[in-house]
């Protein structure tokens, strides 16, 4: 769904509508109200716009989009408690704004909008990080 797994409303849309029409018109024999209750649109939706939500949290894509090097200092934003309910808003609201605003753009801006989100958490990591050097530093003397 999407290019590259980068779905948005669009994607939704004609992913629920192709599958509602395959998976109802394949029904065939069965009473009525049992193909309805088994394929419905809230189903469908919830199905499809999970799986293009998590598509964005992927470990795989994160990692083949996002350098090595900048990953510890991501994992780093998750040490202390201060921190670590602004990374886990920052990526569970992520995907919201990919899925909303993406479908404007082309393949090569949502790759690098992508990457850019996951520098802008690796430079916070790593200002964590620094901090937390000078700061058992200042400490140790």
């Amino acid at each position: 769904m999407g290019e590259l797994g980068f779905c948005h409303l669009k994607d939704l849309l004609s992913a629920i509508t192709t599958a509602l029409v395959s998976d109802i018109t394949t029904d065939g024999g069965i009473p009525i109200f049992l193909v309805r209750m088994v394929h419905n649109k809230i189903w469908y939706w919830f199905l499809f716009s999970s799986r293009c939500y998590l598509a964005y949290l992927d470990p795989g894509r994160i990692f083949y989009n996002v350098s090595p090097f900048l990953m510890p200092f991501v994992i780093a934003l998750f040490t202390g408690k201060k921190w670590r309910k602004f990374t886990v808003s920052l990526l569970l609201l992520f995907p919201i704004v990919g899925i909303t605003l993406f479908q404007e753009f082309n393949l090569g801006t949502k790759i690098n909008l992508f990457r850019l989100f996951y520098m802008f958490l690796s430079i916070t990591g790593f200002v964590k990080v620094i901090s937390l050097i000078l700061k058992t530093k200042r400490s140790g003397k």
